[in-house]
């Protein structure tokens, strides 16, 4: 500290006014200061003063300038109405007039072309199978346990039948992500929030349909986990179809053996 001291050199403020001391340390890139930062400050405060006062007064001269040409031209600013400013029309649009042979108008104009978007079962199989699950089934399985359940989730019982949720996930079992029984209406909580809610889940299935139904469920999934079939595209429609029959019809199924008598009796009736 003591080397630093010597090496500073003590000034006093310029200022008349000001007599305050201050220390400055030279270097090759500062110039020796002649005032205090105290008087600095003071300074360049009475200069940013003088040029905003400069600006106001430059800026109400040319406001009243304007207001003088506006008076003289009847605008907003006029003291006097002048009654001989001339007003301005409105154009009126100019109706184009179809050309006529013996009083009946020529269409030339080409008739537009609705662009027609591609129907359900165009999309590719990844897509195809998404759009039956979200448009068609889930759907259906929430109108279903309205009707049959009072709208009442099946893992709490309390929530209200919002979302369509699988006992077995899709990704782990995509073969069962379009059967009856793996499917059935919860609330948004219980869906979303809780992962299906497997402990609930299970417990409603038991009280709605009994132990046997879950036995059966279970030997389904054991089955498709063996088998390691995938959906084929011929298939998905025709379970589509069923489905759309079935919701049309209200019909309330909920085993895969319901479902595929009329599956039958729908491939039979569209052949």
């Amino acid at each position: 500290m003591a080397a630093i001291i010597k090496q500073t050199i003590e000034i006093t403020c310029s200022e008349p006014d000001c007599n305050n001391t201050f220390r400055w340390n030279p270097n090759f890139t500062s110039i020796r200061p002649k005032r205090c930062k105290v008087c600095e400050n003071r300074i360049k405060l009475e200069k940013q003063q003088k040029y905003a006062k400069r600006y106001q007064e430059k800026r109400q001269v040319k406001i009243a300038e304007q207001r003088k040409q506006e008076a003289g031209t009847g605008g907003r600013g006029a003291e006097t109405i002048n009654n001989n400013y001339p007003k301005i029309k409105r154009q009126k649009k100019q109706i184009r007039v179809k050309p006529t042979i013996h009083n009946v108008q020529i269409n030339n104009s080409q008739p537009k072309v609705r662009k027609q978007g591609r129907k359900w079962f165009d999309l590719p199989t990844n897509e195809l199978v998404i759009y039956v699950q979200q448009k068609i089934v889930n759907p259906y399985i929430r109108k279903r346990d309205k009707a049959v359940y009072g709208n009442n989730c099946i893992s709490c019982t309390t929530g209200k039948v919002e979302e369509a949720g699988h006992f077995y996930s899709v990704g782990s079992t995509p073969e069962m992500r379009l059967m009856p029984e793996n499917i059935h209406g919860q609330c948004h909580h219980c869906n979303a929030l809780l992962g299906s809610n497997q402990k609930g889940y299970n417990r409603g299935l038991i009280v709605r349909h009994g132990q046997k139904y879950i036995h059966n469920l279970h030997k389904l999934h054991a089955h498709s986990q063996k088998a390691n079939t995938k959906l084929l595209r011929n298939e998905i429609i025709e379970i589509a179809n069923t489905y759309k029959f079935l919701t049309k019809e209200k019909i309330w199924v909920f085993t895969s053996e319901q479902f595929n008598q009329y599956l039958n009796d729908v491939e039979r009736a569209s052949a």
